[in-house]
């Protein structure tokens, strides 16, 4: 049985045949068996919606397309915003055309997300479209505008073809109107919708498409209109699987509110064998707040070969994962751990410092975090604070000695060489004459060396006497200078930003562009 739309592309033979040899529409189409990825409002998970430090983030990971929806206040100024209500921004939570632009942008949206956004404001269409032009494709849904003041604003930002209109189907027909023609919509499809595009001016360059409705026969069809298919994943399956379906079908982007996963694992799918191991600075800590079980659980996602943690010691013996000497950056605690009791501990709050969504993650004891381990991955263990005896303890009733390196000083990894040699050491090196001295007192498994002295020649050296080469890279680099070390033949490298290093391995494994997830 034919699909609706196999039965559909016979109408338009003659009313549409130029549509089959339409341009790509800005580059919608995404190569076969990729998809590029659409993330609503930006990373609004780890920073609070609506102002711009979610949408810088998207932009800072690479990510290819942006959707972002805009309303009027009370003075007509198009605004950033995802609900028709203040909500708990105001009492009563009044609507937002009850309010100026100017009383709207006094009401600070970082603080209660989190301490460290506050100040945080409202965008003006206007100055969303400054902070995306030339870095992020915009799809600006289209909840409540004045048609003729947003397609002036949309033409001022000169945004090219990196722009989707998406809205109502009678708002679309008035902005349309209103731009000439020049204008790329997006408008949603269901198998139950009537087919709306018979004429070639108001056919759209995207249809958004729920997942389950986003099948082969309907990509197919759509894209021999000349159309590009939005496969929308969001909801409980958002998920490697959904995913995989989607690509497969040939839909050519995903919607999805977990972006940074879904870059990571098109990347690993495609990528014939890494040429790196990646290890999680304190877990997945730009998702997730550093040293806890959801910075852990989101590394896993991220296909991480190790994770990274500090582990500090309490007033009475206990072991918590904390960076800090003190409680203060990261937990609802103050002043020195060592000064703590682990009760005390134990009550903290971890999370709210990072994000309201993360509130009431705990700083987890050693033993906790230890026991939830994923087998799939390494411990990087950073012996912060915990004696070389205790620290071999815990790693051998967990089971996981022959997958833990240790970084401390040499003098540190002696000690714990003496109690349990199969435990692997990490000292830090920072020159040939330091690795030579290195591998003749300790013979570590690999040195811990700054990226400023990083070189071909120096890692073809630390190999030449067995010994792997591990880096923390600075959280300023692109991917170049990721793909460089890789090349010259690093092992790990630690980071906060696993988009990057997967783009850059992609790049070395010589796949054909690294953007196009």
């Amino acid at each position: 049985m034919l699909s609706i739309f196999a039965l559909t592309s016979m109408v338009f033979t003659l009313l549409a045949t130029s549509a089959v040899a339409a341009p790509d529409a800005g580059g919608l189409f995404a190569p076969p068996g990729r998809a590029r990825v659409v993330v609503p409002g930006g990373y609004t998970q780890q920073a609070p919606s609506n102002t711009v430090r979610p949408i810088q983030m998207a932009i800072e990971d690479g990510l290819e397309w942006l959707e972002v929806e805009v309303r009027r206040t009370k003075d007509g100024r198009h605004i950033v915003f995802d609900a028709a209500q203040l909500d708990g921004a105001s009492p009563g939570g009044r609507l937002l055309t009850s309010y100026t632009l100017a009383e709207l942008q006094a009401v600070d949206l970082g603080v209660g997300f989190a301490p460290r956004f506050a100040g945080e404001r409202i965008m003006t269409l206007p100055e969303c479209l400054s902070a995306v032009k030339d870095k992020i494709g915009l799809i600006v849904a289209c909840r409540d505008v004045d048609p003729q003041r947003f397609v002036r604003e949309l033409g001022e930002a000169s945004l090219g073809d990196r722009v989707l209109v998406a809205g109502e189907p009678k708002v679309l027909a008035s902005v349309r109107q209103r731009a000439a023609g020049g204008l790329a919509t997006l408008e949603s499809w269901s198998p139950e919708a009537p087919v709306k595009f018979w004429k070639e001016d108001a056919k759209p360059a995207a249809v958004n498409v729920a997942a389950v409705q986003a099948t082969a026969d309907v990509c197919r069809d759509f894209h021999t209109l000349g159309v590009a298919v939005v496969a929308d994943a969001c909801g409980p399956r958002d998920g490697p699987e959904r995913w995989d379906s989607l690509i497969a079908a040939g839909a050519d982007m995903v919607r999805t509110e977990v972006p940074e996963e879904f870059v990571v694992h098109a990347i690993a799918k495609r990528v014939k064998r890494p040429h790196v191991q990646y290890a999680a600075h304190r877990g997945a800590s730009r998702y997730a707040p550093e040293n806890t079980l959801q910075s852990l659980a989101k590394a896993a996602r991220l296909h991480a070969d190790y994770v990274e943690i500090d582990v500090r010691t309490t007033k009475d013996g206990g072991f918590f994962l904390l960076h800090d000497g003190n409680l203060d950056r990261t937990t609802t605690g103050r002043g020195a751990i060592r000064q703590a009791t682990s009760q005390a501990v134990l009550k903290l709050d971890a999370g709210r410092w990072f994000g309201q969504p993360f509130a009431h993650a705990n700083v987890p004891e050693l033993t906790e975090y230890l026991s939830k381990f994923p087998p799939s991955m390494g411990l990087y263990f950073d012996a912060k604070d915990i004696t070389p005896e205790a620290l071999a303890e815990a790693v051998s009733r967990h089971g996981l000695v022959e997958r833990t390196v240790v970084y401390q000083s040499p003098a540190y990894l002696e000690k714990l060489k003496a109690i349990n040699p199969r435990i692997r050491h990490l000292p830090p090196a920072g020159s040939t004459a330091a690795v030579d001295t290195l591998a003749e007192r300790l013979a570590p498994y690999a040195v811990d060396t700054p990226w400023r002295a990083l070189s071909k020649d120096y890692i073809d050296h630390c190999h030449a006497r067995s010994i792997r080469v591990f880096s923390d890279a600075p959280s300023g680099i692109g991917v170049d200078a990721y793909r460089q070390a890789i090349d010259w033949g690093i092992d790990l490298i630690q980071t906060d930003h696993p988009l990057k290093l997967w783009r850059a391995i992609e790049a070395s494994d010589g796949a054909a562009g690294s953007h196009g997830e």
